[in-house]
């Protein structure tokens, strides 16, 4: 950036080796940054963020001397509504559950455009077409039926009477008891993960116009679906389905299916799924930190429109 400008200025120093970032005058650099970025509502509240939990910074230089990473460690109270004890196996998340529903559409729809923003942000403009494109299709896994099911704590006629996918829940259960009797309601199995259906999906013939064209492209935006929830890093989680649902292209914009025997012949927690193959190819090609750097784009654009949702919600 302009060596004039705050930004400019802290980096600079930090470039000549004069910057200590713990100290009092990094801290009031921070601060003139913040005001710059007025007009850039996303990097002002990562920034103001990072300000508001300085006594707790931990800053570590990039390996290569060419920047520094400004990190905060920070554990989340407990409580009901953060779904706190409940198992990892998706409609359990705290992100699922909103005060009222979201669809599918809406919430694809606002993680695309974070996801874009976010890049050019961080520099990653050779990414973004590559993470926009995974953005599309990050969620269409929750097209499951009994993911639906249990998204509205009914059975599986009801999922199919929904008249939208949802995305977000309104009456996500708060204890390991009540979610364990809405789960066998719906039918779901243990420990699915709808990111790694979203894989399955993504595959299909009818999805490759959605996906980049390069092979490169097409393998860093499959590792960004099925890794945005923290799995497939290297392996996805196992789960005992055999008697998946066919995925029927009914709803909204997602005019892609899968059928039952194409569920079946290549689940993601199999060896030969290419759900490892990917992570250990992309990391070879991008680095440790490289791909993490990349996987985080699309995670937090996820993660900030679930926690703050801005597209209408239908009814």
């Amino acid at each position: 950036g302009d060596k004039a400008s705050p930004i400019g200025k802290l980096l600079d120093q930090q470039k000549k080796g004069e910057l200590e970032w713990k100290s009092a005058s990094a801290k009031e650099g921070l601060k003139a940054a913040l005001q710059s970025l007025a007009g850039d509502t996303s990097l002002a509240q990562r920034l103001k963020h990072i300000i508001d939990h300085f006594n707790k910074l931990d800053a570590e230089e990039y390996p290569d001397h060419s920047g520094v990473v400004l990190s905060v460690r920070k554990l989340l109270e407990p409580s009901q509504e953060s779904g706190q004890g409940l198992p990892d196996d998706g409609p359990s998340e705290p992100l699922l559950s909103r005060s009222e529903k979201q669809s599918l559409s809406a919430h694809t729809a606002q993680v695309v455009t974070l996801a874009a923003e976010y890049a050019e942000c961080l520099g990653l403009m050779n990414f973004k077409a590559v993470v926009t494109a995974a953005a599309q299709l990050h969620d269409i896994g929750k097209a499951d039926p009994r993911f639906q099911a249990m998204l509205i704590q009914g059975n599986l006629s009801a999922a199919y009477a929904q008249p939208v996918l949802w995305a977000k829940s309104d009456k996500i259960p708060d204890s390991i008891e009540a979610w364990e009797r809405a789960r066998e309601r719906a039918e779901l199995p243990k420990r699915f993960r709808h990111e790694m259906l979203s894989v399955q999906m993504a595959l299909q013939p009818e999805a490759r116009s959605r996906l980049p064209e390069g092979a490169k492209e097409m393998t860093l935006a499959l590792h960004l679906i099925a890794s945005h929830h923290g799995h497939a890093r290297p392996f996805a989680p196992i789960v005992l389905d055999d008697e998946p649902l066919p995925i029927e292209p009914l709803h909204d914009t997602f005019n892609l299916g899968l059928s039952k025997n194409a569920r079946l012949a290549n689940p993601a927690h199999a060896l030969d799924s290419g759900v490892a193959e990917r992570f250990w190819q992309l990391t070879r090609q991008h680095g440790w930190w490289g791909l993490s750097l990349i996987e985080a784009v699309l995670r937090l654009a996820d993660q900030t429109a679930s926690a703050t949702p801005e597209s209408p919600i239908e009814k």
